[in-house]
């Protein structure tokens, strides 16, 4: 994670399919703890109560998709960040760890 004097964080979420078949229709939920304020989401992430919400129509088998998402730390703490990969909004269940995996980077 790159941190500026300023406290901004920079993280790049990917998200990779490591199956055989595409992945169709998946929410991937990046979750920002309290101490810290959600400043921009690429790729027109939805941020709401500190999530931000990248929804993903197809995602073919050995592709990888990559979001950003920037945070200013607004308290006195470490900067808790948490993402991953979910099934299509209606559900909200975790997907197969088999089809898809999530890694998280800083820049």
């Amino acid at each position: 994670m790159g941190v500026s004097r300023s406290g901004i964080y920079r993280y790049r979420i990917t998200v990779s399919n490591d199956g055989n078949a595409s992945a169709l229709d998946f929410t991937v939920k990046d979750y920002v703890s309290s101490n810290a304020f959600v400043l921009y989401a690429s790729d027109q992430g939805l941020v709401q109560n500190n999530t931000v919400t990248w929804s993903v129509d197809t995602l073919q088998a050995g592709e990888s998709v990559t979001f950003v998402v920037e945070l200013k730390k607004v308290a006195r703490a470490d900067v808790v960040n948490k993402a991953e990969v979910c099934d299509y909004e209606e559900t909200g269940e975790s997907q197969d760890p088999d089809s898809a995996s999530c890694s998280m980077g800083w820049d």
